[in-house]
């Protein structure tokens, strides 16, 4: 399906991207099934849901990013704005307001239905020529056969060939893939819903906002079976009611701005001081003989790591405030220090790089 409003699927956290402005509360799955039976986890988790049909391309950036920050969005709503979320959404104001005209729709086989609806910029023309490339934003499409459903941030569509473009909130990553993970599978999601839907689409594009950069990203087979394992691996996830382990000791913990809810270096210690170890020796099952969901299998024999939790040190700061209140007394500057004096008297000097604020009170002269 297209239409011109939906889930939002546009980036954060950057990490977010950090994902960003997230609105999926549309799509989430429902509370209508109890939830299975306790795993050698303890209880199963109260928020289990049925696992919607489609999942959102967003959702697999922050599965490939982090499965459990994945599952406290999907799995169970949880939801925090720090700065980089801020930035993300308005980084993301003007590709998601919709256009008005419909886009062309791909070419398919004629026994096919294509689906319709969407948005092109009102510029266009609509009866432009194959060689005129069309730019729709903020379109919703959804894919059935691969499970998956996404909100563009912008399609550049020329004659039948398209190319989705994700707005991302932070600069381009020097890296020989132009871009993380994270954000070459949530643009590879993106591609295969476009395809799925009757369009030729061979790349994509990412465009960073901090940096105005636009990366090319090739859909090629290794980017989409990499997709397509990660789809099957957050279905298998979210179906388990088994919240992921957090990372340990990840340099992605500290700006997440989930990391409240998720409390990482908290929960590894409480882990491991208790002896359990649970985490680190998780295992997974093989599938029995009638194909039921795998177990969660917890080594309990393991020894934990004797792991300190990682420390929080405030910065220092040496900078010191000064105060002038008696009568008389003048403030002047002479090179990288401030002078204090009394009836032309010097009295004292401060260095500015020891300086925080000078507060005046009274009769003081600058």
């Amino acid at each position: 399906m297209i239409s011109p409003r939906g889930f939002t699927d546009s980036t954060s956290a950057d990490r977010t991207e950090a994902p960003s402005s997230h609105d999926a509360s549309s799509l989430a799955p429902q509370p209508n099934a109890p939830g299975p039976e306790p795993s050698a986890l303890g209880p199963a988790d109260e928020t289990h849901f049925d696992v919607p049909e489609l999942i959102p391309a967003r959702m697999l950036n922050e599965f490939a990013y982090c499965p459990r920050l994945c599952y406290l969005e999907w799995v169970q709503s949880e939801w925090a704005d720090n700065l980089e979320t801020h930035q993300g959404t308005f980084g993301h104001r003007v590709v998601d307001q919709p256009t008005r005209k419909t886009v062309p729709t791909g070419k398919q086989e004629p026994e096919e239905e294509p689906s319709r609806g969407g948005t092109v910029d009102e510029s266009s023309d609509a009866e432009c020529h194959d060689t005129e490339v069309l730019h729709a934003r903020s379109l919703t499409l959804s894919a059935p056969c691969e499970g998956l459903i996404a909100r563009l941030d912008l399609m550049e569509l020329d004659g039948n060939s398209a190319t989705p473009v994700d707005y991302k909130r932070g600069r381009a990553p020097n890296v020989p893939e132009g871009a993380y993970e994270p954000e070459r599978v949530q643009l590879c999601a993106q591609a295969l819903i476009l395809r799925e839907n009757g369009y030729e689409v061979t790349e994509g594009v990412l465009y960073f906002i901090a940096s105005r950069q636009r990366v090319v990203i090739p859909i090629d087979d290794e980017l989409v079976e990499r997709t397509r394992e990660l789809v099957k691996q957050l279905r298998f996830t979210a179906d388990e009611a088994v919240i992921p382990p957090p990372l340990d000791d990840s340099p992605k913990c500290p700006r997440c701005s989930l990391v409240g809810i998720c409390l990482p270096d908290e929960l590894n210690w409480l882990n491991r001081n208790e002896g359990h170890g649970l985490r680190d020796q998780r295992k997974k099952a093989e599938p029995d003989d009638s194909g039921k969901s795998r177990q969660l299998e917890i080594d309990f024999d393991a020894p934990p790591r004797p792991v300190s939790p990682r420390r929080l040190l405030p910065t220092r700061d040496n900078a010191l405030p000064l105060y002038l209140q008696d009568y008389g007394l003048s403030l002047g500057k002479s090179g990288d220090q401030l002078v204090v004096k009394k009836k032309g008297v010097k009295i004292q000097s401060v260095r500015l790089i020891d300086l925080s604020q000078a507060c005046l009170f009274g009769s003081i002269h600058i």
